[in-house]
């Protein structure tokens, strides 16, 4: 069986449509698992919602869904993630809000993967040092001992662990696994990148094959920028990552221009 692992969206209807298109073109229409952060920073909190519930998807909380539920705020959230907090709270239909209410924190998905959003224990860790994943993994045998998968989200980072060892992941990375030796792994953020250009990350598990492979998809950040500008979430993260990579684009093509226009002019 094949799985679409994805984690922190972000209301970035862009990026996700992105993924669903470029994963559907090579793989055909996969099940969904995904680790949280559906909602949070981006303007399209409701969309993303209606295209993860349309779908077979099997989804857990993140810290951002907590939050919006009227959890209490996160010691680690800015105050921009405060802030976005508060306008999905008020843009947020009761439909969709039922639908991230019914979310479990951790979950098994079948005999295939453990989902959960920042580790374990709690939905705000972030498992990015070795001593971390390997303490997350102990805690995978301990708990859910016919599974050797561990899917999580929260640093938005595309990473594996295994033995001892966090490895960061490119596109096209692939993982074998072994359901003899648990493996964590970080599809990287759908909706938010941090670093880097500004594309969409997700994995896809094969779990016939025994294999995960990492991926990324482009979308159209300008619209996604002028979406959240228009609803007043301009400053926003995601928005001046993106902005910053676009006006590299927009200056490395007027670059071009200028050449091939010198070159023909001669």
């Amino acid at each position: 069986m094949k799985w679409l692992l994805l984690a922190d969206i972000h209301g970035n209807l862009e990026a996700l449509d992105a993924v669903l298109a470029d994963s559907e073109r090579r793989w055909g229409r996969l099940p969904l698992a995904c680790a949280g952060d559906v909602v949070g920073f981006g303007p399209s909190p409701n969309e993303c919602i209606e295209r993860l519930a349309g779908r077979e998807t099997l989804c857990v909380l993140g810290n951002h869904e907590l939050m919006v539920l009227g959890h209490a705020a996160q010691p680690r959230c800015t105050p921009d993630g405060l802030a976005a907090v508060r306008w999905t709270q008020q843009h947020i239909r009761e439909d969709a809000r039922a639908w991230l209410a019914a979310l479990p924190a951790v979950r098994a998905v079948g005999g295939d993967l453990v989902l959960c959003h920042g580790s374990l224990r709690d939905t705000d860790e972030y498992v990015v040092s070795a001593r971390a994943a390997q303490a997350q993994l102990a805690l995978l045998r301990e708990r859910f001992p016919e599974h050797a998968l561990l899917v999580c989200g929260h640093t938005h980072q595309p990473a594996w662990a295994r033995d001892g060892s966090v490895r960061r992941a490119a596109a096209g990375d692939r993982v074998a696994l072994d359901p003899s030796v648990p493996v964590l792994l970080n599809p990287g953020s759908v909706g938010l990148a941090r670093t880097g250009p500004p594309v969409a990350r997700y994995a896809v598990l094969d779990t016939e094959a025994g294999v995960a492979e990492f991926r990324a998809a482009g979308y159209d950040v300008g619209a996604c920028i002028r979406k959240a500008r228009a609803a007043g979430l301009g400053t926003l993260p995601y928005v001046p990552v993106g902005a910053r990579w676009l006006g590299r684009a927009r200056r490395a093509a007027g670059r071009a221009r200028g050449l091939l226009a010198a070159h023909h002019s001669k």
